[in-house]
């Protein structure tokens, strides 16, 4: 897992949400002029960069750390879908 998008379209006040671990950030770009937000995981910051950079070029705008409180080893992300048991 390099980068694991956690919510997407959300708003900023998402990243308040203290049950996420400590190593998700919020991601700031445009689409359309139209502001749009991103709560992401990854361990290197420069991986965020990346991908989003690749994606949006010059409508990026940024990205900064969630008030996540969560140890990223003990978190789950409850966006996955479980898998089946045999």
């Amino acid at each position: 897992m390099m980068v694991e998008v956690v919510h997407q379209n959300c708003e900023p006040a998402d990243a308040d949400n203290k049950s996420l671990p400590l190593n998700s950030f919020i991601v700031e770009y445009k689409v359309d002029e139209k502001m749009c937000y991103d709560i992401v995981v990854s361990h290197k910051p420069a991986a965020i960069f990346d991908l989003y950079w690749d994606m949006y070029r010059s409508d990026l705008i940024g990205f900064k750390w969630t008030k996540g409180k969560v140890n990223p080893r003990l978190w789950k992300n409850p966006n996955k879908a479980k898998s089946k048991t045999k």
